[in-house]
């Protein structure tokens, strides 16, 4: 997620996500980046909780028309989103219905992808980070205390409401390369992102 132009080094801050549109849509932009943050959340909770929440965001983004603004004010969107519409299609024509319940859900994560893309800033994905890291230390806290309510069994693998034991094992990771991220850019107080890592590293 953090490749395609949403780190900001790569959108090089130059415009902070079309500075013109920013402007006129300041308080969809707000909204969207609350809700990107809540969602960004929610993918370390219960897996049908982010996928109510994203999805939920997705349509929010839908109908807000400064957000539908910025999305449709690239070819590129239109391109990326007629696939999914495409794919969805060609799933209906042959009765797949793997295709048929999986391309909405892909359309969603498009759409939600680009939207970060458009409205992403330094000071945003920043944030963001933050969020990751304390939704790390949420599912830390769950995983805890799943193992301690399965004691004395000590060789079962606890999954704090992720699909298993991997899943939960690649966010607490993510959470944690994030804070050596943080504490690389010198970011102030890094005591907190050493006890964020150690947290999501246990």
């Amino acid at each position: 997620m953090l490749g395609g132009g949403i780190i900001p080094n790569s959108l090089s801050i130059e415009k902070e996500a079309s500075s013109v549109i920013y402007n006129q849509d300041n308080k969809h932009i707000a909204l969207a980046q609350k809700l990107i943050l809540l969602s960004v959340f929610s993918c370390f909770t219960y897996q049908w909780v982010a996928r109510v929440i994203i999805v939920a965001t997705v349509l929010t983004f839908m109908f807000l028309p400064g957000i539908r603004k910025i999305v449709f004010s690239k070819k590129s969107s239109f391109v990326v989103l007629a696939f999914s519409v495409l794919g969805w299609i060609v799933s209906l024509c042959y009765v797949n219905i793997n295709g048929i319940v999986a391309y909405p859900m892909f359309f969603a994560i498009m759409y939600f992808c680009i939207v970060v893309r458009d409205i992403m800033t330094r000071a945003f994905f920043e944030k963001m980070l933050d969020v990751m890291c304390a939704g790390g230390c949420f599912a830390s806290f769950v995983a805890a205390i799943e193992k301690i309510l399965h004691i004395p069994n000590y060789s079962i693998r606890v999954q704090a409401g992720f699909p298993n034991p991997n899943f939960l094992g690649a966010a607490l990771m993510i959470a944690v390369f994030v804070c050596i991220y943080k504490v690389a850019k010198k970011k102030k107080k890094p005591i907190v992102y050493f006890v964020v890592a150690v947290i999501n590293a246990g």
